[in-house]
């Protein structure tokens, strides 16, 4: 039974250096692209910035017509796969409109990398703050059974944290795996990719990552802070035996409403999502500001939710306190009055225990 379920949502994990929807774009621009590839995949990096922000340019030329959000990323990347679905976008070639949205995996890939920031500390590379206090006052102290983490996130952060402390995630997306953590990434992952041998999603789990020696690969910003790319080396792994098995991807979900196209690929995760929420007693929310736009996570947990536990918590912790009332406007009855706003960062949230909440929601088996 899964008695606590966590959603982590972007707003969680800004203090490691990642950017939000609102300025991810701005951020993508600061990307030197292809840094760190060579030969073919260096140009293919490139190629994928650049198609980007000429798609980006010609959707300013619809903006004079009809508002976009042109500063979100979640509206860019669905504006992408609307064109890609007409075909259609002025001043594009018909080979780039087809490869918008592919090519905006790759661009949140290379950003995300590029700008999220692990600590190192003497000879130790440490996951990237917060997340290494997270796995330690909640996950480690806790049973992992009892346990589901639901995230939008793309990047590794969590995992890493989970890897240096010992814990092994589970994705859910092909067989279980015996006393491991539940971490059903929503919206894929940088490290999931398509095998062009199988066709299956291949994850790409830390404990691979190091036998490929890809932490010999760090890239030092500072004496304290390393960044981790993957994205280079990617051609370099194989799922499948044989140059059959090379990877594609990776496997990045939009964060819009229409997810249907991807529904055989990650209809586990969903699936697990869903019976985790059934299950809940507690619901404990970091960082995810549930916009308007995301019907799917509306749709999951009303239908998620339905279930014989009875829920004791449902506690969301962002520092805007607008969030609040959109998440009293998605729950009923059964679950408003035990719905409770915390105006806080996860590292704050971390170090605020009114009443003993840690202890009660992850060490009490009452």
């Amino acid at each position: 039974m899964k008695k606590t379920v966590i959603i982590l949502g972007a707003g969680a994990s800004a203090a490691s250096g990642a950017p939000l929807m609102k300025n991810f774009l701005d951020q993508a621009e600061n990307v030197k692209a292809g840094e760190g590839y060579v030969g073919a995949e260096a140009e293919k990096a490139s190629e994928a910035f650049r198609i980007v922000f000429k798609g980006l340019r010609a959707l300013r030329q619809a903006y004079a017509k009809s508002k976009i959000e042109l500063r979100n990323i979640e509206s860019v990347f669905a504006a992408f796969e609307m064109a890609k679905l007409l075909g259609t976008l002025p001043g594009l070639e018909p080979s780039e409109i087809e490869s918008l949205p592919s090519a905006m995996q790759h661009v949140i890939r290379d950003t995300l990398e590029t700008n999220i920031r692990f600590q190192r500390e003497g000879d130790q590379n440490l996951p990237p703050y917060p997340y290494n206090d997270f796995v330690r006052r909640i996950i480690s102290d806790a049973e992992h059974e009892n346990i589901a983490i639901l995230t939008f996130n793309y990047d590794i952060r969590l995992e890493y944290a989970l890897y240096f402390n010992g814990i092994q995630a589970d994705y859910c997306l092909d067989e279980q795996k015996p006393g491991s953590l539940k971490v059903l990434k929503l919206h894929g992952s940088l490290t999931w990719f398509r095998c062009g041998g199988c066709k299956r999603i291949a994850p790409i789990t830390m404990e691979m990552l190091k036998k490929q020696s890809m932490f010999s690969k760090l890239h030092a910003i500072s004496e304290s802070q390393f960044i981790l790319p993957i994205g280079p080396y990617v051609s370099q792994l194989y799922h499948c035996q044989g140059k059959q098995g090379v990877l594609d991807g990776p496997v990045v979900v939009p964060p819009t409403s229409n997810k249907l196209n991807h529904h055989s690929e990650l209809q586990s995760v969903w699936a697990a999502a869903a019976a985790a929420l059934s299950e809940a007693e507690n619901v404990l929310v970091f960082g995810y500001s549930l916009p308007l736009s995301d019907h799917f996570f509306r749709y999951l947990y009303a239908l998620g939710s339905v279930g014989d536990a009875r829920p004791k918590r449902f506690w969301v912790f962002d520092p805007d306190p607008t969030v609040e009332e959109r998440f009293r406007d998605l729950l009923g009855p059964e679950t408003a009055d035990r719905f409770a706003m915390h105006v806080r960062t996860l590292s704050s949230a971390l170090q605020y225990n009114p009443e003993n909440w840690q202890e009660t929601v992850f060490k009490s088996r009452s």
